[in-house]
């Protein structure tokens, strides 16, 4: 049995997430994990990164599920064991997603609308569920981790090119604040000889983070 004690969040050059899971099914009579732990470690593992989708792939399990949904509610959480989409939406939307793998990787991608999906519950439940908007969007992104395809490969050059460039920005400015914030506390912790204060002005948007989380991933 799997030690679920030893699971961490996997860095995104982790061949796990190139890779198709290595159980073609969860086998509920002859599980590698108790499905109810595991669900409820996926899920505690997810609230702790503020993200609203987690596939086991991330965490360093080959394993066909993935949790999505609100941690802070949990009765819109579901844990999808063995998922499967039967059906997409001709119509596509085009929407900013992230990843708890590529942290603070924001990109612009085109998925369908809605999706008919069949999975089965940690209870050995099975459900057929028509998902819309940017529920849809976090099954399908969860459900490409289990087939070793990362949300990059799901970007046109131009969006991907794009996010690289506000993820390198975005770098920048963490490097200046906390460099800043060094020179501010020696300042500080300094007796007073005339020197100059040090102020930083913070310009980080959390915009993102506040709208719609951690998107994964």
């Amino acid at each position: 049995m799997i030690d679920l004690n030893t699971l961490s969040l996997v860095s995104g050059n982790n061949p796990i997430l190139q890779q198709l899971v290595d159980y073609e099914s969860f086998d509920f009579d002859n599980p590698v994990v108790d499905p109810q732990k595991l669900f409820e470690k996926m899920l505690a593992m997810m609230a702790d990164k503020n993200g609203i989708g987690l596939a086991a792939p991330q965490v360093g399990l080959s394993i066909k599920m993935f949790v999505i949904g609100d941690p802070k509610n949990r009765e819109s959480v579901i844990g999808a064991f063995n998922p499967i989409i039967v059906d997409y939406s001709s119509e596509e939307i085009l929407a900013e997603e992230g990843c708890l793998s590529y942290p603070d990787l924001w990109i612009r991608i085109k998925r369908p609308k809605n999706i008919r999906a069949r999975f089965t519950t940690w209870d050995g439940t099975r459900e057929t569920i028509e998902f819309k908007g940017m529920t849809a969007r976090i099954f399908q992104h969860e459900y490409d981790h289990l087939h070793g395809v990362v949300f990059q490969r799901r970007a046109n050059l131009y969006h991907l090119q794009k996010a690289k460039k506000e993820l390198k920005k975005l770098n920048r400015i963490k490097r200046k604040r906390s460099k800043d914030s060094s020179l501010s506390k020696h300042s500080a912790s300094s007796t007073l000889d005339g020197g100059t204060n040090v102020h930083l002005n913070e310009n980080l948007s959390t915009s993102r983070s506040s709208s719609i989380s951690s998107m994964e991933g």
